[in-house]
């Protein structure tokens, strides 16, 4: 990382280029160059923190665990994807004294669809590619315990991109809830939120999610969330409001989770159309996002500006000229 931003600078200074503030997108790697950098070209650096590569590298580099917190507590404003991801590095790295934003990830399918109640028809999607992380197997194995309370339940599950794991998933489905499982392959982007929105519920109990672009998109079709406890967005809304939360290695917990939902479902939705109309899922939409963003952007602006103007103000102090500070 050294000699990366020794290379960066290097070449900044041929060209004569010096930001106003630079962005890294990860703590634990981006991080360190973004810092060094900022400090030998005397300009404000900014981190996203993602919660999945971040905290495994924290967790991982002990020995790097005093450089890691220099970045944390330098950069002028610090935004993790989710609210249990800086929760996370706060209690490794300390509470920071300056800015933290929640900044969610911006989606290009961000239009609000109001809820309406279904079958219990369960949605997921992902690429199958990935299918042992966002741990559809214990899923699957949690709709035939829910079939217990919820007869009818469902899981469809959008996605494609590996016959080898579609094979074997639709094993274990035909195996452990037979006649429950339905696979629809590869879903055009923009026809995910109404699919999403004739969902009872999405559910994705994920063993790793920095935030979860997908659960995001669900919220906004009207389409209430099993998420994975302290992943993905858990931390935007309360448990039990819009979205209920599962330990992702509990397959009981994944079902109760299910299950709640869906004998509640008309209450959770009315809670979610309540939340739509009410702007308190802007923070989610790219507009909203954008303002975020540019908002702290400003606001770090200004204070460059009042440091740039007093530097100013105190080398003509030097050169004998008398201005008010």
């Amino acid at each position: 990382m050294d000699r990366l931003a020794d290379e960066i600078l290097g070449h900044e200074a041929r060209n004569g280029f010096r930001p106003e503030s630079i962005h890294a997108h990860k703590l634990t790697a981006e991080g360190i160059v973004a810092a060094r950098i900022a400090e030998q070209m005397d300009v404000p650096y900014l981190l996203s923190i993602q919660g999945n590569t971040d905290l495994k590298i924290l967790r991982m580099r002990p020995d790097l665990r005093s450089v890691f917190r220099r970045t944390w507590h330098g950069a002028a404003h610090v935004f993790p994807f989710a609210p249990w991801a800086g929760n996370a590095v706060s209690a490794l790295l300390g509470k920071r004294s300056r800015p933290v934003t929640y900044l969610p990830c911006p989606g290009q399918s961000d239009r609000i669809y109001t809820p309406r109640i279904t079958a219990p028809v369960v949605r997921t999607a992902f690429n199958l590619h990935d299918w042992k992380n966002k741990n559809v197997s214990a899923l699957i194995k949690a709709i035939a315990i829910a079939a217990q309370d919820v007869p009818d339940i469902k899981l469809e599950v959008i996605g494609g991109g590996d016959a080898d794991a579609f094979a074997r998933l639709s094993a274990l489905a035909e195996r452990v809830a037979p006649r429950r499982v339905r696979f629809l392959g590869t879903v055009p982007n923009e026809h995910v939120q109404a699919l999403l929105n004739a969902s009872a519920c999405f559910a994705l109990p994920s063993h790793r999610e920095s935030y979860g672009l997908v659960f995001a998109e669900a919220l906004l079709s009207g389409a209430p969330c099993l998420i994975p406890k302290d992943r993905a967005i858990d931390g935007y809304f309360d448990d039990g409001s819009v979205l209920k939360t599962c330990l992702p290695r509990d397959v009981a917990s994944i079902a109760n989770g299910l299950v709640e939902i869906l004998q509640n479902q008309r209450a959770f939705k009315e809670r979610l159309e309540k939340l739509q109309r009410s702007g308190g899922l802007d923070h989610l939409r790219r507009n909203g996002i954008a303002q975020m963003y540019t908002s702290s952007l400003s606001g770090i602006e200004a204070k460059e500006a009042v440091k740039s103007e007093i530097w100013d103000v105190k080398a003509s102090s030097r050169k004998g000229t008398l201005l008010p500070v």
